[in-house]
């Protein structure tokens, strides 16, 4: 495998708080990569910072092996980075279709933003067609498709969140949280999806959870980040049978 993205040596400080020390992550291509640590450690900063949404203090970031540090966070979303978030980033009012439309155009090299805008742009049926085969893939019916995001339940908002990203046509997604607030039935509903992405797309993915049996069940490898260093990196059950992340998570590994 070769590394598509790469974090080198980044470091970010708030104040006198340093919140990434000299932190580097490699993401191969096709890799599904998971990115563990208590609270605080680190993993929120580190997302912003390869997102663009941060600027780091030292380091540098790195995509299909050009310097990106510089680029903004539109640009890097053109390029092919794609996130979603902890806390969901839906428009309320309007429906699933048109959240999966607005993001396949968005990536477009010209979006036709101010036709859409003035309702002179006609949807094509291909656009359409795309729609449906990736709301099929993570799972939505065409009872959800055409139903106000405002209306669907956690489960399913965060789905149509996993969705849009995907109508970007990402090179690697970056998923925060996806199972957050969550039950059983719907942590299992990501977990089936996950897979399916990466057996039919073979997108390149870091996935942040505090679920570390989730995360133990979908990642090839992951890295472990404590107080903005990252203290273990490996396969899951080497990672979790390491002295010093068992002493990180303080117990809360048993039965992982």
């Amino acid at each position: 495998m070769s590394a598509i993205l790469l974090a080198s040596q980044v470091s970010k400080s708030f104040g006198g708080i340093k919140a990434l020390d000299n932190v580097s992550v490699e993401l191969q291509k096709g890799e599904l990569l998971g990115l563990i640590g208590p609270n605080g450690a680190g993993k929120s900063t580190l997302f912003e910072i390869i997102c663009g949404s941060l600027k780091l203090d030292s380091g540098a970031i790195y995509f299909q092996s050009k310097d990106i540090t510089r680029l903004s966070p539109f640009k890097r979303s053109r390029l092919g980075i794609k996130r979603t978030f902890q806390k969901l980033e839906l428009f309320q009012g309007l429906n699933v279709m048109e959240h999966l439309l607005i993001a396949s155009r968005a990536n477009k090299p010209k979006p036709p933003l101010i036709s859409d805008l003035l309702g002179l742009t006609k949807i094509k049926p291909f656009e359409i067609a795309r729609a449906i085969e990736i709301a099929e893939l993570v799972g939505l019916g065409k009872k959800e498709l055409y139903s106000a995001v405002g209306s669907l339940s956690l489960g399913h908002a965060r789905l149509v969140e996993l969705a849009r990203a995907l109508a970007g046509e990402p090179k690697v997604l970056l998923l925060d949280e996806p199972s957050s607030g969550l039950d059983q039935n719907e942590t299992e509903k990501i977990v089936e999806v996950l897979f399916k992405i990466q057996k039919e797309q073979g997108i390149s993915t870091i996935l942040v959870e505090h679920d570390l049996g989730l995360i133990k069940r979908v990642s090839q490898r992951i890295y472990v980040l404590d107080a903005g260093k990252v203290i273990a990196v490996g396969a899951p059950d080497e990672v979790f049978s390491d002295p010093l992340v068992r002493k990180a998570y303080m117990g809360e590994l048993s039965g992982v």
